[in-house]
This record gives C-alpha cells, structure tokens and sequence, in this order.
C-alpha cells in the first residue's frame, strides 16, 4: 500500500508539475485515485504529544529516584562512618574500665613490702607510662591517617 501510495504520489507531481490542460476523461480517472492517498490522522499527532509527555515525565521522575538514591547512599556512608567512631569509642572505654579495674585491685592487694622489695611499683610504673606512650602512638596514627584521607 505504501509502495501504491509512492507512485501515485510520484505520478501526480509529473501530473502538476507538467503545465498540460487536463482533460475530463483523465480528471475523471484521477479522483478516485487520489481518494485512496492516505492522509495523516490527526489523533495520530496527540497520541505522539502525549507519549512525549509521559515520557518528559518518566525521565523526570527517574531523575528524583536517582537523587534520592544518591542521597541514601551518602546518608548510608555517614551513618557507617560515625557507627565505626562509636565502637571505637566503646572499645578504648571498655580498655579503660579494664585497666582501671586491675589497678583497684592491685592496689587492693596491699602486701605492700612485698611489693616495695621486688620493685613491683617501677614496674606497675614502666606498663603505665608504656600504656599511655601507646594510647599516644595510637593518636598519632589516626591524626596521619586522617590527614593521608
């Protein structure tokens, strides 16, 4: 039909282009002819008109989804990271408390000649001041390791 509609589409701009009177037997054959032209419906277009616009909307709309997804994501990353600095923050505490409570109870002891002849308070000296130099490397490498990020 396509093919049909080409050619005589074809056949009727030699017909017009040409400046021949046209005579009534010719006319005659050709009305009916040009009736089975095939003309653009009109719904055709409004349907289009609407596709587009649904499709405007869709693209808005996935857009937003996009975003807002981004947005979790980030929310998300923030979340791990201050959920990560709290168990940290626990762990030193429950470090702290354990050491705190081996230090009540070495106090508690007493025997405190026994401890003044074997030395023991240098030595319980030398683990705290050990301890604190390790919190202190401790410190240092999460300042370098941020400052690295």
């Amino acid at each position: 039909m396509i093919h049909q509609a080409r050619t005589l589409r074809n056949l009727s701009l030699s017909i017009n282009s040409s400046n021949v009177p046209l005579d009534d037997d010719i006319s005659d054959l050709l009305l009916p002819l040009i009736d089975l032209i095939p003309r653009p419906a009109s719904s055709a277009l409004t349907e289009l008109a609407s596709l587009h616009a649904l499709t405007l909307s869709l693209v808005s709309q996935l857009s937003f989804l996009s975003d807002t997804l981004h947005m979790a994501r980030q929310s998300s990353i923030a979340a791990n990271r201050k959920l990560r600095v709290a168990r940290e923050a626990c762990a030193d505490w429950k470090s702290e408390l354990e050491q705190i409570e081996r230090s009540r109870r070495w106090i508690e002891d007493g025997d405190w000649d026994a401890k003044c002849r074997n030395r023991s308070a240098a030595n319980v000296c030398a683990e705290v001041t050990d301890g604190f130099e390790d919190v202190c490397r401790g410190f240092e490498e999460r300042l370098k390791a941020r400052s690295v990020a």
